[in-house]
């Protein structure tokens, strides 16, 4: 298994500048050659699923099975507006800020309710995320021009789309565009859980993906 850091967080570098998907997926390009893979199922969260999409669009050769988890194909209005939103959080009071923010829109009430020891904890830790203002502006120019909505059908990958019920950052008309434009995708519907529902609901999650990749 391969886990690493996008360009602009963690240990990775931080090139000034907004960043693009379509930059990001060949990052991951150029590291799994640097790997010596031919070939690897990619799974892509969030953000990566986006990445994945461009990876797997641009460089199918490398991509067997693609996992899709809560991300769409192009933001919507909404997003766009929550984003511009956090870019304000950002600009105004600092990282810690914004990632207490977004905490609230991809848990779910319930969770927090009955989490909230373990929640607060993940607050705290907020504040010693190693995660600048300019990389995190970057990434959000990065998912705000996003598009692969007309070239979806050039995945040529078995794909699996995951999606929580729940979940306020993307929606389930979000989800069916990449139903219906990635030929013989398939779909798994978490029924609980917000956007971080890989968070809320582990055994779920783990297992649909375990399930794919067999």
């Amino acid at each position: 298994m391969i886990i690493f850091d996008n360009r602009g967080v963690g240990e990775s570098d931080k090139p000034s500048g907004d960043y693009t998907t379509k930059e990001m997926a060949e990052d991951t390009f150029q590291l799994l050659k640097a790997l010596k893979y031919e070939k690897a199922s990619v799974l892509g969260y969030s953000m990566g699923g986006m990445i994945a999409q461009e990876l797997a669009i641009n460089h199918p050769e490398v991509v067997d099975k693609l996992i899709l988890a809560g991300t769409c194909s192009e933001p919507s209005k909404f997003n766009a507006h929550l984003l511009d939103g956090w870019q304000k959080i950002v600009v105004k009071g600092g990282i810690p800020d914004m990632l207490k923010n977004v905490l609230l829109w991809c848990i779910s009430p319930g969770f927090y309710n009955e989490r909230e020891a373990e929640i607060l904890e993940f607050e705290k830790a907020t504040d010693l995320v190693h995660l600048s203002r300019e990389a995190y502006l970057s990434q959000i120019a990065c998912i705000r021009t996003h598009n692969t909505t007309a070239r979806l059908g050039a995945i040529q990958a078995r794909t699996l789309v995951l999606h929580a019920a729940n979940d306020l950052l993307f929606s389930r008309a979000q989800q069916e565009q990449l139903l219906k434009e990635i030929k013989g995708s398939t779909s798994v519907c978490v029924d609980k859980g917000g956007h971080a529902f890989t968070w809320e609901c582990p055994e779920v999650f783990n297992g649909a993906v375990c399930d794919f990749l067999q």
